[in-house]
């Protein structure tokens, strides 16, 4: 259940999953362990594997600021948080009516809620998703009604 698992966080699946990540990171801070080779690390070298107790090497690290940090590094997270901090900037300063901007931004943040599960942006249909809903929200920057 969920309270179970936020009680025993870093014992959890997920805990774990995220962990690894975490020392994928600190293992290679400039460029990560490379775009999609979350698991192929995790499954090469013991040091990861032997962190994942409670579930197998995962495919990706099931948080997208964790994914970018330690797939692609410190470098590859700086472009990240810039690119989304750029839409953010876009649409906040948008020219349209404010109810878009509103909306826009809602939809952003739930996207980009640093502190949940997501899936991979670069695997799975859920990157797709989420780059389609990117594209909406600047869409909506462009309505304006007379």
């Amino acid at each position: 259940s969920f309270f179970k698992i936020i009680q025993t966080f870093s014992t959890s699946a997920y805990g774990e999953i995220y962990k690894v990540g975490w020392n994928m990171f600190k293992d290679n801070p400039l460029t990560g362990v490379g775009i999609s080779n979350y698991e192929i690390s995790c499954i090469n070298n013991n040091k990861y594997k032997s962190i994942m107790l409670n579930y197998d090497c995962a495919s990706h690290p099931h948080n997208i600021y964790i994914q970018w940090i330690s797939e692609g590094g410190i470098i590859t997270f700086i472009s990240f948080f810039l690119l989304i901090f750029s839409i953010f900037n876009l649409i906040i300063y948008g020219k349209n009516q404010k109810i878009f901007n509103y909306i826009a931004i809602a939809c952003m943040i739930i996207l980009f809620w640093p502190i949940m599960s997501t899936g991979s942006l670069i695997k799975n249909w859920n990157g797709v998703l989420t780059f389609y809903i990117i594209a909406l929200c600047i869409s909506l920057n462009r309505i304006k009604i007379n």
